[in-house]
Protein backbone atom coordinates (compact mmCIF):
# COMPACT_ATOMS: atom_id res chain seq x y z
CA UNK A 1 0.00 0.00 0.00
CA UNK A 2 2.82 2.68 0.61
CA UNK A 3 4.42 1.96 -2.84
CA UNK A 4 1.31 3.17 -4.42
CA UNK A 5 1.15 5.86 -1.78
CA UNK A 6 -2.32 4.05 -0.32
CA UNK A 7 -1.37 3.36 3.11
CA UNK A 8 -3.46 6.47 4.07
CA UNK A 9 -6.24 5.44 2.48
CA UNK A 10 -7.05 1.73 4.14
CA UNK A 11 -8.80 1.43 7.22
CA UNK A 12 -8.11 -2.18 8.44
CA UNK A 13 -10.28 -3.33 11.28
CA UNK A 14 -10.44 -6.55 13.00
CA UNK A 15 -13.27 -6.19 15.69
CA UNK A 16 -17.39 -6.49 16.59
CA UNK A 17 -19.41 -4.82 13.35
CA UNK A 18 -21.30 -2.32 15.91
CA UNK A 19 -18.03 -1.42 17.59
CA UNK A 20 -16.59 -0.64 13.68
CA UNK A 21 -18.86 1.58 12.87
CA UNK A 22 -19.41 3.40 16.13
CA UNK A 23 -15.17 3.62 15.88
CA UNK A 24 -15.91 5.06 12.68
CA UNK A 25 -18.65 7.38 13.21
CA UNK A 26 -16.30 9.04 16.08
CA UNK A 27 -13.23 9.77 13.58
CA UNK A 28 -16.10 12.57 12.47
CA UNK A 29 -14.19 12.68 9.30
CA UNK A 30 -15.40 13.73 6.31
CA UNK A 31 -14.22 11.07 4.42
CA UNK A 32 -16.53 8.00 2.46
CA UNK A 33 -15.75 4.63 1.65
CA UNK A 34 -14.90 4.12 -1.99
CA UNK A 35 -14.39 -0.05 -1.38
CA UNK A 36 -15.57 -2.13 1.07
CA UNK A 37 -14.13 -5.23 2.07
CA UNK A 38 -15.73 -7.69 3.92
CA UNK A 39 -14.07 -10.62 5.33
CA UNK A 40 -15.51 -11.39 8.90
CA UNK A 41 -17.91 -13.60 10.39
CA UNK A 42 -19.64 -16.02 8.21
CA UNK A 43 -23.13 -15.93 9.51
CA UNK A 44 -26.72 -13.91 8.40
CA UNK A 45 -26.65 -11.53 10.69
CA UNK A 46 -22.99 -10.05 10.78
CA UNK A 47 -22.69 -9.81 6.90
CA UNK A 48 -26.47 -8.13 6.89
CA UNK A 49 -25.71 -5.62 10.27
CA UNK A 50 -22.47 -4.41 8.53
CA UNK A 51 -23.91 -3.86 4.78
CA UNK A 52 -26.49 -1.75 6.53
CA UNK A 53 -24.18 0.21 9.15
CA UNK A 54 -21.92 0.63 6.22
CA UNK A 55 -24.23 2.23 4.20
CA UNK A 56 -24.09 5.76 5.58
CA UNK A 57 -20.26 5.75 5.15
CA UNK A 58 -20.39 4.89 1.32
CA UNK A 59 -19.10 7.77 -1.13
CA UNK A 60 -22.14 8.26 -3.59
CA UNK A 61 -20.79 5.47 -5.65
CA UNK A 62 -18.39 2.24 -3.98
CA UNK A 63 -17.48 -1.21 -4.18
CA UNK A 64 -18.09 -3.69 -2.12
CA UNK A 65 -16.31 -7.07 -1.70
CA UNK A 66 -18.05 -9.80 0.10
CA UNK A 67 -15.61 -12.98 1.03
CA UNK A 68 -16.10 -16.63 2.16
CA UNK A 69 -19.65 -16.60 -0.15
CA UNK A 70 -19.87 -20.14 -0.07
CA UNK A 71 -21.62 -20.48 2.85
CA UNK A 72 -25.38 -20.27 2.32
CA UNK A 73 -26.18 -17.92 5.78
CA UNK A 74 -23.75 -15.34 3.61
CA UNK A 75 -25.60 -15.68 0.13
CA UNK A 76 -28.99 -15.73 1.71
CA UNK A 77 -27.39 -12.31 2.99
CA UNK A 78 -26.41 -10.58 -0.08
CA UNK A 79 -29.95 -11.70 -1.59
CA UNK A 80 -32.06 -9.98 1.19
CA UNK A 81 -29.59 -7.03 1.49
CA UNK A 82 -29.81 -6.41 -3.20
CA UNK A 83 -33.66 -7.21 -2.99
CA UNK A 84 -34.12 -4.41 0.00
CA UNK A 85 -31.38 -1.98 -1.64
CA UNK A 86 -32.17 -1.96 -5.35
CA UNK A 87 -29.05 1.19 -5.29
CA UNK A 88 -26.59 -2.34 -4.64
CA UNK A 89 -26.06 -4.38 -7.63
CA UNK A 90 -24.06 -7.77 -8.08
CA UNK A 91 -21.43 -7.58 -10.55
CA UNK A 92 -19.57 -10.45 -9.55
CA UNK A 93 -21.85 -13.01 -9.01
CA UNK A 94 -20.72 -15.14 -5.51
CA UNK A 95 -21.85 -19.19 -7.02
CA UNK A 96 -18.62 -18.87 -9.37
CA UNK A 97 -15.08 -19.42 -7.53
CA UNK A 98 -12.91 -19.71 -10.85
CA UNK A 99 -13.42 -15.81 -11.79
CA UNK A 100 -9.79 -15.53 -12.33
CA UNK A 101 -9.12 -13.24 -9.27
CA UNK A 102 -5.70 -14.52 -8.11
CA UNK A 103 -5.81 -15.53 -4.21
CA UNK A 104 -9.91 -14.36 -4.17
CA UNK A 105 -12.09 -17.34 -4.40
CA UNK A 106 -15.76 -17.65 -3.58
CA UNK A 107 -16.06 -13.58 -3.60
CA UNK A 108 -18.88 -11.57 -4.52
CA UNK A 109 -18.61 -8.28 -5.85
CA UNK A 110 -21.65 -5.64 -5.64
CA UNK A 111 -21.69 -1.91 -6.75
CA UNK A 112 -23.42 0.66 -4.73
CA UNK A 113 -25.27 3.44 -7.00
CA UNK A 114 -22.80 2.60 -9.93
CA UNK A 115 -23.12 3.94 -13.06
CA UNK A 116 -24.36 1.94 -16.22
CA UNK A 117 -20.34 2.09 -17.72
CA UNK A 118 -19.75 -0.23 -14.69
CA UNK A 119 -22.72 -2.10 -14.20
CA UNK A 120 -22.12 -3.09 -17.91
CA UNK A 121 -19.07 -4.99 -17.13
CA UNK A 122 -21.14 -8.07 -15.60
CA UNK A 123 -20.51 -11.04 -17.31
CA UNK A 124 -23.43 -11.42 -20.77
CA UNK A 125 -22.11 -14.75 -20.33
CA UNK A 126 -24.79 -17.55 -19.09
CA UNK A 127 -24.49 -19.75 -16.80
CA UNK A 128 -24.67 -23.80 -17.04
CA UNK A 129 -24.74 -25.25 -13.33
CA UNK A 130 -22.27 -29.07 -13.99
CA UNK A 131 -23.67 -30.89 -11.17
CA UNK A 132 -21.49 -34.05 -9.93
CA UNK A 133 -18.74 -32.37 -11.92
CA UNK A 134 -15.60 -33.86 -10.93
CA UNK A 135 -12.02 -33.13 -10.97
CA UNK A 136 -12.10 -29.65 -13.36
CA UNK A 137 -11.94 -30.14 -17.05
CA UNK A 138 -12.06 -27.40 -19.96
CA UNK A 139 -13.81 -29.98 -22.22
CA UNK A 140 -15.89 -32.06 -19.14
CA UNK A 141 -19.06 -29.74 -20.58
CA UNK A 142 -20.91 -30.58 -24.31
CA UNK A 143 -19.65 -28.60 -27.32
CA UNK A 144 -23.09 -26.82 -26.75
CA UNK A 145 -21.64 -25.11 -23.78
CA UNK A 146 -18.30 -24.58 -24.99
CA UNK A 147 -18.67 -21.78 -27.41
CA UNK A 148 -17.80 -18.98 -25.50
CA UNK A 149 -21.04 -17.86 -24.70
CA UNK A 150 -21.64 -19.79 -21.36
CA UNK A 151 -19.87 -19.74 -17.87
CA UNK A 152 -19.53 -22.95 -16.06
CA UNK A 153 -20.78 -23.34 -12.30
CA UNK A 154 -19.18 -26.77 -11.02
CA UNK A 155 -20.65 -28.72 -7.96
CA UNK A 156 -19.86 -32.13 -6.29
CA UNK A 157 -20.32 -33.34 -3.13
CA UNK A 158 -16.18 -34.17 -2.87
CA UNK A 159 -13.86 -31.24 -1.51
CA UNK A 160 -11.31 -32.62 -3.01
CA UNK A 161 -11.82 -31.63 -6.49
CA UNK A 162 -12.61 -28.01 -5.71
CA UNK A 163 -15.93 -27.25 -6.49
CA UNK A 164 -17.99 -23.71 -7.05
CA UNK A 165 -20.82 -24.78 -4.53
CA UNK A 166 -20.28 -27.78 -2.27
CA UNK A 167 -23.85 -29.98 -2.24
CA UNK A 168 -25.64 -33.17 -3.80
CA UNK A 169 -27.97 -33.48 -6.34
CA UNK A 170 -30.47 -33.97 -4.26
CA UNK A 171 -29.62 -30.95 -1.86
CA UNK A 172 -29.05 -27.80 -4.02
CA UNK A 173 -30.43 -25.43 -1.50
CA UNK A 174 -26.48 -23.48 -1.65
CA UNK A 175 -28.37 -22.37 -5.43
CA UNK A 176 -30.84 -20.02 -5.59
CA UNK A 177 -34.12 -20.20 -7.61
CA UNK A 178 -34.18 -19.47 -10.84
CA UNK A 179 -30.48 -18.87 -11.10
CA UNK A 180 -29.17 -20.35 -13.80
CA UNK A 181 -29.91 -20.93 -17.55
CA UNK A 182 -28.94 -24.69 -17.48
CA UNK A 183 -28.29 -27.78 -15.54
CA UNK A 184 -25.85 -30.67 -17.11
CA UNK A 185 -25.52 -33.60 -15.46
CA UNK A 186 -23.66 -35.95 -16.75
CA UNK A 187 -24.16 -40.23 -15.33
CA UNK A 188 -25.11 -39.21 -11.43
CA UNK A 189 -29.06 -40.11 -11.94
CA UNK A 190 -28.34 -43.44 -11.75
CA UNK A 191 -26.15 -43.57 -8.65
CA UNK A 192 -29.08 -42.30 -6.85
CA UNK A 193 -31.76 -44.71 -5.19
CA UNK A 194 -35.05 -44.61 -7.40
CA UNK A 195 -36.86 -42.95 -5.16
CA UNK A 196 -34.78 -39.68 -4.69
CA UNK A 197 -34.86 -39.37 -9.01
CA UNK A 198 -37.82 -36.89 -8.66
CA UNK A 199 -36.39 -35.29 -5.90
CA UNK A 200 -33.25 -34.12 -7.90
CA UNK A 201 -35.27 -33.52 -10.87
CA UNK A 202 -37.35 -30.98 -9.06
CA UNK A 203 -34.52 -29.30 -7.65
CA UNK A 204 -32.82 -29.21 -10.83
CA UNK A 205 -36.11 -27.61 -12.23
CA UNK A 206 -35.92 -25.52 -9.60
CA UNK A 207 -32.78 -23.58 -9.95
CA UNK A 208 -33.79 -22.74 -13.57
CA UNK A 209 -34.99 -19.30 -15.04
CA UNK A 210 -37.83 -19.44 -16.67
CA UNK A 211 -36.30 -19.98 -20.14
CA UNK A 212 -33.63 -22.47 -18.86
CA UNK A 213 -33.10 -26.19 -19.67
CA UNK A 214 -31.66 -29.69 -18.13
CA UNK A 215 -29.49 -31.70 -19.85
CA UNK A 216 -28.79 -35.58 -18.38
CA UNK A 217 -26.83 -38.15 -19.64
CA UNK A 218 -27.25 -41.40 -18.53
CA UNK A 219 -26.46 -45.18 -19.54
CA UNK A 220 -29.47 -46.86 -21.53
CA UNK A 221 -30.05 -50.24 -20.40
CA UNK A 222 -32.10 -51.37 -22.83
CA UNK A 223 -28.48 -51.55 -24.71
CA UNK A 224 -27.07 -53.28 -21.79
CA UNK A 225 -30.42 -55.58 -21.58
CA UNK A 226 -29.72 -56.86 -24.97
CA UNK A 227 -25.66 -57.49 -24.46
CA UNK A 228 -27.10 -59.47 -21.06
CA UNK A 229 -30.38 -61.45 -23.59
CA UNK A 230 -27.27 -63.06 -25.40
CA UNK A 231 -25.64 -63.83 -22.31
CA UNK A 232 -22.77 -61.37 -22.33
CA UNK A 233 -22.44 -59.87 -18.82
CA UNK A 234 -19.17 -58.87 -18.34
CA UNK A 235 -16.83 -59.84 -21.26
CA UNK A 236 -17.23 -58.07 -24.15
CA UNK A 237 -17.08 -54.49 -23.65
CA UNK A 238 -19.58 -52.16 -25.01
CA UNK A 239 -17.72 -49.27 -25.14
CA UNK A 240 -14.35 -48.11 -23.92
CA UNK A 241 -14.97 -44.48 -21.65
CA UNK A 242 -12.29 -42.39 -19.69
CA UNK A 243 -12.39 -44.97 -16.58
CA UNK A 244 -11.89 -47.68 -18.13
CA UNK A 245 -13.74 -50.50 -20.61
CA UNK A 246 -17.61 -50.92 -19.88
CA UNK A 247 -19.08 -54.27 -19.91
CA UNK A 248 -23.11 -54.50 -19.40
CA UNK A 249 -21.99 -55.30 -15.81
CA UNK A 250 -20.94 -52.27 -14.80
CA UNK A 251 -23.83 -50.67 -16.94
CA UNK A 252 -26.17 -52.43 -14.59
CA UNK A 253 -24.10 -52.08 -11.27
CA UNK A 254 -21.57 -49.54 -11.53
CA UNK A 255 -17.93 -49.43 -11.21
CA UNK A 256 -18.57 -49.54 -7.39
CA UNK A 257 -19.22 -53.12 -7.89
CA UNK A 258 -15.43 -53.80 -9.79
CA UNK A 259 -13.18 -51.56 -7.67
CA UNK A 260 -13.28 -52.14 -3.54
CA UNK A 261 -13.60 -48.70 -1.61
CA UNK A 262 -15.92 -47.37 -4.02
CA UNK A 263 -19.16 -47.90 -3.08
CA UNK A 264 -20.35 -44.57 -4.22
CA UNK A 265 -19.95 -45.39 -7.31
CA UNK A 266 -22.23 -48.40 -6.98
CA UNK A 267 -25.54 -47.33 -9.37
CA UNK A 268 -28.59 -47.74 -8.25
CA UNK A 269 -31.40 -47.55 -10.33
CA UNK A 270 -31.19 -47.52 -14.31
CA UNK A 271 -33.55 -45.76 -17.11
CA UNK A 272 -34.53 -46.55 -20.68
CA UNK A 273 -36.01 -43.73 -22.83
CA UNK A 274 -39.03 -44.26 -22.14
CA UNK A 275 -39.24 -44.41 -18.10
CA UNK A 276 -36.26 -41.23 -18.66
CA UNK A 277 -38.60 -39.71 -20.42
CA UNK A 278 -41.57 -40.63 -18.17
CA UNK A 279 -39.77 -39.34 -14.77
CA UNK A 280 -39.14 -35.54 -16.56
CA UNK A 281 -42.77 -35.36 -17.39
CA UNK A 282 -43.70 -36.34 -13.79
CA UNK A 283 -41.15 -33.35 -12.59
CA UNK A 284 -43.59 -31.28 -15.17
CA UNK A 285 -40.86 -29.92 -17.41
CA UNK A 286 -43.14 -28.21 -20.35
CA UNK A 287 -41.58 -30.15 -23.06
CA UNK A 288 -39.11 -33.49 -22.89
CA UNK A 289 -37.47 -34.49 -25.55
CA UNK A 290 -34.90 -38.49 -24.94
CA UNK A 291 -32.22 -39.17 -27.79
CA UNK A 292 -31.20 -42.81 -27.82
CA UNK A 293 -27.21 -42.92 -28.87
CA UNK A 294 -25.38 -46.04 -29.02
CA UNK A 295 -24.73 -46.58 -25.09
CA UNK A 296 -26.31 -43.70 -23.40
CA UNK A 297 -29.66 -41.67 -23.22
CA UNK A 298 -29.19 -38.28 -23.29
CA UNK A 299 -32.53 -36.18 -22.26
CA UNK A 300 -33.29 -32.77 -22.35
CA UNK A 301 -35.83 -31.13 -20.31
CA UNK A 302 -37.26 -27.68 -20.54
CA UNK A 303 -38.58 -25.32 -17.87
CA UNK A 304 -41.10 -23.58 -19.71
CA UNK A 305 -42.31 -23.47 -23.51
CA UNK A 306 -40.11 -20.21 -24.14
CA UNK A 307 -36.85 -22.07 -23.87
CA UNK A 308 -34.64 -21.91 -26.71
CA UNK A 309 -34.20 -25.43 -28.62
CA UNK A 310 -30.56 -26.63 -27.35
CA UNK A 311 -30.49 -29.58 -29.06
CA UNK A 312 -27.80 -30.24 -31.85
CA UNK A 313 -24.68 -28.28 -30.06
Amino acid sequence: MEDFQLSEQIFLSDQETETFFDDLEELNSEEKLGVYYYDAAEDYRSLFISLLFAQKFWSDSALIIINKCQHPALQQAIKDFTKTHPQAQIILDYQVANHGLLGLTNICLLVWNAPPEITALKSPKKLVLNVGCGPYNPEALPKLFRDGNWQEIRLDINTAVNPDILGTITDLSAVPDNSVDAVFSSHNLEHIYHYEVPIALVEFKRILKPEGFLMIVVPDMQTAAEFVARGDMENEPLYISPAGPVRALWMFYGMGTEVPGMPYMAHKTGFTSQNLNQKLQEANFARVEVIRTEFELVAFGYKSEIGDRKIGG
